[in-house]
């Protein structure tokens, strides 16, 4: 079964999310995403710490795609 590339609304059982639950929301890998951070020019958001595990906070990625959304509409 081939992945939609539609983006939906991420599952918000709470305020931020994991690595792997924003590669899925924004249909990318791992090594993709560090890259994206890696770009000052792309403005991915930063992550913070939880324990030892970075999160961001969803309505951070959601800013983030819109604002990519308004530079290159699809």
């Amino acid at each position: 079964m081939s992945k939609s590339t539609s983006q939906t609304q991420p599952t918000k059982v709470r305020p931020y999310a994991y690595v792997g639950e924003v590669c899925d929301y924004l249909g990318c890998s791992q090594s993709t995403l560090y890259y994206w951070i890696a770009r000052d020019d792309m403005r991915f958001p930063k992550s913070t710490l939880l324990g030892q595990r970075a999160v961001w906070k969803w309505s951070d990625v959601e800013a983030w795609v819109n604002e990519r959304l308004a530079i290159q509409p699809v």
